[in-house]
């Protein structure tokens, strides 16, 4: 894999939650959440992340309390971490 996650913080989030990631090697860098249905509910996408130790922010406040999927993805490789919305 290109990348390690760190962690995710603060897990379970209300508002908004932090993605720490570990970079390898320079990469196109994909994190989706989906829901339980396995629908796509947020994404963002990080061009050509240089190696190293990024921190990613998501607004995760339109989301509904629920236990979702964060699927972090540089086109090859793909980890997946669970992350839970309260209020």
């Amino acid at each position: 894999s290109a990348f390690l996650i760190e962690h995710t913080y603060p897990n379970p989030a209300s508002y908004q939650t932090r993605v720490r990631l570990h970079v390898l090697k320079e990469a196109d860098v994909t994190l989706r959440v989906y829901d339980l249905f396995g629908r796509e509910v947020l994404s963002s996408r990080h061009d050509q992340s240089g190696t190293g130790t990024h921190e990613v922010s998501l607004d995760v406040h339109t989301l509904v309390p629920c236990v979702y999927m964060l699927r972090v993805s540089d086109g090859t490789s793909i980890i997946e971490r669970p992350l839970t919305i309260l209020r």
